[in-house]
Parts: structure tokens; C-alpha cells; sequence
């Protein structure tokens, strides 16, 4: 309740437990009440607010790698809970606007090639065509202007370019 008179709800949607886990803890240890939900916070490693564009009111966009303390992830929610219109963004980088245009199968092509995958592998994992994936990854590394630099693997500065921009990816069994 704090020095405000008032609770402050809100809900946070995370994919990966843990963290939210830890952000609810943080939540909590700044006296908000995180199981009724008065505002939502999309907290989340994608690098562009565009598929977040049109939020409904107590709704905000907040990007991990923008946060530096607990205290810009609180400053965040408050906005929203007063309704102050707030989005809280990196500076847009070439490489984060290279991974925000990208489609929803060459980002999950980036994520396999991050985790380390074979062709073959995504070949099995995805139920296509060998050709089918060559084209997907080559696509990719295209979108991403990765086809262009002498002397680089752009397998190796994909997934680099993946584990910047969304931390490195969970592992995943491939014998699914």
C-alpha cells in the first residue's frame, strides 16, 4: 500500500518463468499487489514497439535491455497506473531494426540457427523441404545484411546477432 493511500495492481506477462518470477518479486517489494490486474506491462527482449502499436489504455511496452534498475521497471508501471502514456525503448540500433522486420518464420529460423542447429535439423524440426530451409536461412541472412561481408560466417553473426538482442536462447530438445 505504501505512502499512496491506494493498492497498485498489476499484471506482468512474461514468458520464461524465472523471470517472472523475479519481476513479480521486485513488484512486490515495491508494495504492488501482482495478482489483480489493473495494468498490463509487456515486458520483452523484442527489439521494435511496432507489434505493441495501439495498446489499450493501462498497457505499456517495455523493453529488457532499455531497463538499468528495478526502479525503471517501477518508474514504468507507475506511468501506466496514472495513465501517462510511456513506452520504454532502446535507441533503435541497425541491428535491432535489421531483427524487427523480420518475419515470424526467419525469426524462428534465427532462434534454431542461435541454438546451434544444423540445416538438417531445422529440416526435421520444421517438417520442410531441405531446399525449402536453405532458402528460409538464406532469406535470413539477407534480411539481416548478413550475406554481404567477406571472411564472416553469417551462421556465427546471426546467432550472435540473436543472443544481443534476445539474450541467448533456452535450450531446446531437438528429439522432440
Amino acid at each position: 500500500m505504501g505512502d499512496l493511500g491506494w493498492v497498485r495492481r498489476v499484471l506482468v506477462v512474461e514468458d520464461q518463468p524465472f523471470m517472472r518470477g523475479l519481476v513479480a518479486e521486485a513488484l512486490r517489494g515495491a508494495e504492488f499487489d501482482v495478482h489483480d490486474c489493473a495494468c498490463i506491462v509487456f515486458l520483452t527482449n523484442y527489439p521494435s514497439e511496432a507489434p505493441f502499436s495501439g495498446l489499450p489504455a493501462g498497457a505499456t511496452f517495455v523493453n529488457k535491455a532499455s531497463l538499468d534498475s528495478v526502479d525503471g521497471l517501477i518508474s514504468a508501471v507507475n506511468s501506466t497506473l496514472v495513465e501517462l502514456p510511456l513506452t520504454v525503448t532502446p535507441a533503435v540500433a541497425s541491428d535491432a531494426a535489421k531483427i524487427g522486420s523480420l518475419t515470424r518464420v526467419q525469426l524462428d529460423i534465427l532462434r534454431m540457427i542461435a541454438e546451434g542447429w544444423s540445416n538438417a535439423e531445422i529440416v526435421k524440426q520444421r517438417g520442410s523441404s531441405t531446399r525449402s530451409v536453405e532458402k528460409a536461412v538464406s532469406r535470413t541472412f539477407e534480411a539481416l545484411g548478413l550475406n554481404r561481408t567477406p571472411g564472416v560466417n553469417p551462421r556465427v553473426a546471426a546467432a550472435t546477432l540473436y543472443a544481443r538482442a534476445f539474450g541467448l536462447p533456452a535450450p531446446v530438445d531437438s528429439e522432440k
